[in-house]
């Protein structure tokens, strides 16, 4: 492409588009941004993948021009501006502005006119000029240098002089004919009635212009269109008018000004910041200012001795490890980074490619222990980190027991905003320093071609290592202050902060399964598909991949033409929520939803888990992850062991290929009993529901009396049941829609039940009210700890939207404060054994429960210390309640 073109950009057809194209994009504070992302990413793709000299934006900035004084009716029908895209319509200005690209709109004047002004004016400075948009009638601009230019997806396409007759059937110049002759709904232009864009094209073929038309309107051989012509010439020449884009609006600029100019790269990059656009940080090219660091690779004994004197005398230092793998079980370490003031960082190579360049790497690994060991296990210097849980592992496995880790900044992160898509160091940086950090493909590659750290030149590995270090020491300090200024600082400190020594040792401890077992429940659950996949066979009356939706939707909608409930880009929809819809008019789709179950056991779990057993410690070693969930809740990956099956037979099978370590441990379940219902009713004070618990009574049996009127003992198992829905429905904000799936009855019915839960449970309606007048106001729920929740779904202008928004107004504190509840119990019970030199480990937790590897000499004192543990944790208006149970295996416990 020629290197002096310009784009002239109208903005507002692209504005629209992206709001309507991209759905409930939102800031963790409630600002729409979904216009803002989609035209952002546009101008930039345009900077960055077609460079042109220049670039300007226009936008319609009134309503009010010489086409609503010619006709009223002039876009009439266009609704006022959607209150979202409103109020992102000065963040994309202020967008713009920071990108410098110059904005060129006038009042009463439309954007259409002002873009056909630029474009002939800048004929004379440029070779080509291309108008971006979506809009057709800029079609008759088109001529030698001036090319209208469609972006659509990922495909670009250019109207010239040619392309123009074929989208339209009319070459540029006649476009204000044609739409003079057709109308144009999108504006209202009114046309001649009768005439349709095929017949305007064949009277344009045939007479050239509209005015041509008109002199020859006799000559019309159709009657009817003929009469049309000649009652509505008035019409025809005035919607020529409206159609013809103006060229010559009195606007002044300087060719200089409209030349492409490095953006603000720190006010745009504060700007996405804000709005957690991080993804177009990246995109922005950035005229960054110089930051000067002082990064050394230590490549001597007497180095590292200098630089560990220099850092023990520092109150807080910075670390970070380089390793060759993700997972710390399976990783070596390749060097380590230290920090200890600002933008001076120090990196100790440990194993490094044999060919070294410049380098000259005289220090032995047991050097590197001695002198570093001295360092981290100081108590008295603090240590920082980012994800310090994995270099905690990793420093354990080089011999290094690190004391004193005070600060970690993701999860630091995290607390202040749990909505954040991740909590990587290179976004935080961006975010918090505006600092632009190497991405790691830039050292290790992707993909097949992906190389170990190990072997990258040290060169790069120091400036990459040093700046991980680096910039988690100057995060560490702002964060603390982000912390204390959102009263979150205590919750860090004493629940997150402890409980990273917690999961490390969770994780490292593993759990055992039965390889030999699981391998007899993998040929027992493999004769049940087949057998299952032979009844679908007859079902079908023929055999097909049960697997593929395509070969499952001929077989249902046109073998057995079952009725078609919903429909997809690749056909009719099969999934659950279609199947469970169609099993009542035949059985094949009942069995398809049997034998998915069954094979997503076997797949998921029964013959992956055993692959997943580590080969030195011949045990499962999950993650445990702080940062993952909104709520607060841990959650567990590589592999989930938090979603091991818990219901039907199969999911007890698969819970009894669970083992305790050896023949002298069991497992020992300890189980918070109805822990969200017992901090509902804390929160709430409701009179019936904390009478319950504290009389210890059955509360669904106390609720079902209540709401079904009946004394207790005349409870039936079925009032109970529905009665245990609404109970933690309630939790949930279910609606009465769900309700009345639920129990299959009318939604007038289900909305009766919910409106006696709330009426005979009043302090719980109060409690709910309340907590959803707060989060409007506030945009924020908090648990019983302080821990916080941005919901901006609650201010939503769409009512589904809105709705779940208020859901999680009313789940999150309950569900958040019970996570607080047994992280503190984790931190507890891990001290006391640590205190008490137990042999039994704490090895799993899934959300209100505790699975210990209990050595058989220390059941009952385990037992008795982690009850009192897990009840002492947080302090409640009602009696918290612990169960527990032992067993020879995990399904033993439930």
């Amino acid at each position: 492409m020629s290197k002096n073109v310009f784009y002239i950009v109208d903005c507002n057809s692209y504005m629209h588009r992206n709001y309507h194209a991209i759905k409930s994009l939102r800031s963790s504070k409630g600002v729409p941004t979904n216009a803002v992302y989609g035209t952002t990413l546009f101008l930039l793709k345009l900077i960055n993948e077609h460079q042109p000299r220049g670039i300007v934006v226009t936008f319609d900035v009134s309503r009010k021009t010489f086409r609503t004084e010619l006709y009223e009716g002039y876009k009439a029908q266009r609704k006022s501006m959607e209150e979202d895209l409103l109020v992102q319509m000065p963040i994309i200005h202020n967008i713009i502005e920071s990108l410098n690209i110059p904005i060129i709109q006038m009042e009463n004047y439309e954007a259409d006119d002002v873009i056909a002004t630029l474009a002939v004016k800048l004929k004379e400075f440029s070779d080509e000029i291309y108008i971006a948009t979506n809009d057709k009638d800029f079609f008759q601009l088109v001529d030698d240098k001036i090319k209208v230019v469609k972006f659509s997806g990922g495909e670009v396409k250019i109207f010239d002089r040619e392309e123009v007759k074929k989208q339209l059937g009319v070459y540029p110049e006649q476009v204000p004919d044609f739409l003079g002759l057709s109308g144009d709904t999108s504006d209202n232009i009114p046309g001649i009635p009768k005439i349709g864009e095929k017949t305007a094209r064949e009277l344009l073929e045939q007479y050239g212009t509209l005015e041509n038309i008109l002199s020859n309107a006799e000559k019309i051989s159709k009657p009817s269109i003929r009469q049309s012509v000649l009652e509505n010439k008035e019409s025809g020449i005035l919607s020529k008018k409206l159609a013809t884009i103006q060229m010559d609006v009195p606007i002044k600029f300087k060719y200089d000004e409209l030349v492409l100019k490095t953006p603000d790269s720190e006010k745009v990059i504060s700007i996405f910041s804000e709005l957690e656009l991080y993804s177009l940080i990246d995109m922005v090219k950035m005229k960054e200012k110089p930051r000067e660091t002082h990064y050394q690779t230590i490549k001597s004994y007497d180095e590292l001795k200098f630089i560990i004197n220099e850092l023990k005398d520092k109150d807080i230092i910075a670390i970070d490890t380089e390793t060759t793998d993700l997972d710390p079980m399976r990783a070596e370490i390749v060097g380590i980074s230290l920090c200890g003031e600002a933008n001076k960082s120090f990196y100790i190579p440990i194993r490094y490619p044999s060919e070294l360049g410049e380098f000259d790497i005289q220090l032995s690994s047991s050097e590197v222990i001695r002198e570093l060991k001295g360092l981290l296990e100081n108590e008295k210097v603090r240590k920082v980190g980012q994800n310090i849980k994995f270099d905690n592992k990793i420093l354990r496995k080089f011999g290094i027991n690190t004391q004193n880790y005070s600060f970690d900044t993701m999860i630091a992160a995290y607390l202040i905003n749990p909505n954040r898509y991740n909590y990587n160091l290179k976004e935080l940086a961006l975010s918090y320093l505006n600092i632009k950090m190497t991405d790691i493909s830039e050292l290790i590659g992707s993909g097949k071609k992906q190389i170990t750290m190990d072997i990258v030149p040290i060169k790069k590995v120091t400036d990459y290592a040093c700046a991980d270090a680096d910039v988690t020491f100057q995060l560490a300090k702002l964060l603390k202050e982000k912390l204390e200024e959102n009263d979150l600082f205590d919750l860090f400190q004493n629940v997150e902060m402890p409980l990273i020594e917690v999961l490390s040792d969770m994780e490292d401890a593993g759990i055992k399964i039965d390889v030999d077992y699981f391998g007899n429940l993998s040929i027992e659950i493999k004769a049940l598909l087949k057998e299952l996949s032979t009844q679908i066979y007859n079902e079908a009356g023929c055999e097909f991949n049960i697997s593929s939706p395509k070969q499952l939707q001929d077989v249902l909608f046109n073998r057995l033409n079952l009725k078609p409930m919903r429909k997809t880009k690749t056909g009719y929809s099969t999934d659950v929520a279609v199947l469970e819809e169609l099993a009542n008019q035949h059985r094949l789709p009942a069995l398809i939803l049997e034998y998915r179950s069954f094979e997503k056991l076997k797949n998921t779990y029964i013959d992956a888990l055993p692959q997943l057993i580590n080969p030195e410690t011949h045990k499962l070693h999950t993650s445990f992850n702080q940062t993952i969930t909104s709520t607060g809740r841990l959650s567990s990956s590589e592999p989930n062991l938090q979603n091991i099956p818990v219901k039907g037979e199969w999911g007890l099978k698969i819970r009894k290929g669970f083992i305790p370590s050896d023949s002298y441990h069991k497992f020992l379940s300890a189980d918070y009993s109805q822990i969200e219902l017992r901090i509902l009713a804390h929160s709430s004070k409701d009179k019936y529901l904390t009478e319950a618990f504290e009389k210890d009574q059955d509360i669904h049996i106390q609720t079902a009396s209540k709401i079904f009127n009946v004394p207790q003992d005349k409870v039936t198992r079925e009032m109970r049941d529905q009665a245990k829905t609404i109970n933690f429905g309630v939790l949930y904000g279910m609606s009465a829609h769900r309700l009345s799936n639920e129990f299959k009855i009318t939604r007038s019915r289900a909305q009766a039940f919910i409106d006696d839960y709330f009426k005979i449970f009043s302090g719980v309606k109060e409690y709910i009210d309340g907590i959803i007048k707060f989060v409007r106001e506030n945009g924020f729920v908090k648990t019983l700890l302080g821990r916080k929740r941005f919901i901006p779904e609650i201010n939503s202008s769409n009512k589904m939207t809105q709705a779940a928004g208020e859901r999680m107004a009313i789940n999150s504190p309950i569900q958040g404060t019970a996570a607080d509840l047994i992280k503190i119990a984790m931190v507890n019970i891990h001290r006391k054994m640590k205190d008490g030199n137990f042999k039994s480990k704490l090895i799993l937790q899934v959300h209100d429960e505790l699975i210990f590897d209990a050595h058989i000499d220390e059941i009952d004192s385990l037992r008795k210390m982690a009850v009192k543990e897990l009840k002492d944790a947080l302090t409640l208006d009602v009696p918290i309640k612990v169960d527990t149970k032992i067993g020879n295996n995990w399904g033993e416990c439930k």
